[in-house]
């Protein structure tokens, strides 16, 4: 194997581990923006019922 070809080599290799590193990524990022967007619900849900008690209260 000529230089040029180990070099070509482990570019591609250093790009494979790239790759996977940001799909790892993009996976965590869906999850965690999944579970932000349920818990938004919960609070606005919670902000809800704690405006109609304190309506309730006057």
């Amino acid at each position: 194997m000529t230089e040029k070809d180990q070099e070509i080599s482990r570019l591609k290799h250093e790009a494979t581990i790239t790759i996977n590193q940001l799909q790892t990524m993009n996976e965590k990022y869906q999850g965690c923006k999944k579970e932000l967007k349920s818990i938004q619900i919960t609070c606005d849900k919670w902000v809800e019922s704690c405006i109609g008690f304190k309506m309730l209260l006057n």
